[in-house]
């Protein structure tokens, strides 16, 4: 892993950053300890956070805008919206580990 970011931190920690399911102190401490450039941990954080934090926003500001008006149903939930905004926020779960599997694959570790 140390290889990767030192060779590829750029694209490491943006992929990183897109799955929304990793904790952003873990990637932060993990950068941290490696040899990455601090301008391509940089970048990488400030363009990788932009989807994940525009979709859950307008999620919840559609969903808090329909719950101050009253107009709250669960049936809300299945508006179109919303739908593709949640598979949006779905694929970018998704796709970054098929990248990672397609381009990386499972790399063995050798103990010695």
């Amino acid at each position: 892993m140390q290889n990767a970011i030192k060779e590829k931190g750029f694209t490491v920690i943006f992929i990183w950053r897109l799955i929304p399911i990793i904790p952003f102190p873990l990637i932060n401490f993990a950068a941290g300890l490696s040899q990455i450039r601090f301008i391509d941990y940089f970048l990488a954080t400030a363009i990788g956070q932009i989807p994940g934090t525009f979709i859950v926003t307008y999620v919840s500001a559609k969903i808090g805008e329909r719950l101050l008006n009253g107009q709250f149903t669960f049936q809300e939930l299945l508006s179109v919206d919303l739908i593709i905004a949640i598979l949006i926020f779905v694929a970018f779960t998704i796709l970054p580990v098929l990248y990672h599997r397609k381009y990386h694959g499972r790399q063995k570790v050798i103990k010695t």
